[in-house]
């Protein structure tokens, strides 16, 4: 039985030059993502507090950043079966 796994944003964090970012300051987001799919886009809003939706066309989108793949999560396959047609190895005749 096959189930899907549903997208998510586990951990994320934002650091900049102070607590009130002025005009020319930098500030930094990063995230991590299960079960993004890869070609889609995090899009990150800015919001006044934390009851407005996006969805809804609330707050203001500040940056996009896109999915990419992570080359190291190829998942394992079985390339060949060997079979050892002499059975005086496995202890039978």
């Amino acid at each position: 039985m096959a189930s899907a796994q549903c997208p998510g944003l586990p951990t994320s964090s934002a650091s900049g030059n102070a607590n009130i970012l002025c005009e020319g300051a930098s500030v930094t987001f990063s995230v991590t993502g299960v079960n993004l799919p890869v070609g889609s886009n995090v899009d990150w809003y800015l919001f006044t507090d934390g009851t407005q939706d996006p969805y809804n066309g609330e707050g203001t989108i500040i940056g996009t950043a896109p999915v990419t793949g992570d080359p190291c999560s190829n998942q394992p396959e079985v390339l060949y079966i060997m079979v050892n047609p002499d059975n005086t190895q496995v202890g039978s005749s």
